[in-house]
């Protein structure tokens, strides 16, 4: 399974909504929060996981292993949390598509959606939040390291410009041609 994560607000639903408009089920658009494309069954495991209703036993980690298998492309900001638990599971995780945006840009965007692993630190302020997930996103490219988990960082909103940060993305269809298509089709400015 490949996963499309970040901070919430870092761009990750633009990559989802380009894999969509690749063809692969990616799960429906949101536009009152104008994010989406979460496939629903790996966003309800890792809302599990998150709100301690996980339990690690032999039902649910059959549960995770079944949902890789069946989806070649996850989108979920919440993975920063979770991807131990998937690879606790044993799910084989092909890759990880690692969206950032400057820290201010991301709280800016949550405060105005209300959306996004930074709203769930509201009321604190920007020096906390920054140092939250930046050791949060530390943790999180260590881990794919230590478990050897190929990670593409890919920049918000210079993605939307730059064909080059999103070149990446062709290792899961190895077409390069279509991806550049897509992207021309799919690239938007930012408004927020």
């Amino acid at each position: 399974m490949y996963i499309i994560t970040g901070i919430g607000r870092s761009g990750t639903s633009f990559i989802a909504e380009m894999f969509h408009n690749m063809g692969h089920s990616m799960g429906s658009y949101n536009e009152s929060i104008d994010a989406g494309f979460e496939n629903v069954e790996v966003t309800e495991i890792n809302k599990r996981i998150m709100s301690c209703e996980y339990v690690c036993n032999e039902v649910f980690t059959k549960k995770m292993s079944e949902c890789a298998k069946s989806t070649k492309i996850a989108k979920d900001p919440r993975f920063l949390f979770t991807l131990g638990h998937w690879i606790r599971a044993e799910v084989n995780i092909d890759a990880v598509f690692y969206c950032t945006r400057n820290i201010e840009a991301i709280i800016e965007s949550s405060e105005k959606t209300c959306a996004g692993n930074v709203a769930l630190l509201h009321g604190f302020d920007v020096v906390t939040k920054s140092t939250v997930f930046a050791s949060l996103e530390k943790g999180f490219w260590l881990l794919c390291g230590n478990m050897h988990i190929p990670i593409f960082e890919i920049i918000f909103p210079e993605s939307l410009t730059n064909f080059e940060e999103v070149k990446c993305l062709s290792i899961v269809d190895n077409n390069i041609d279509v991806l550049r298509e897509v992207w021309e089709k799919t690239k938007r400015t930012v408004n927020d």
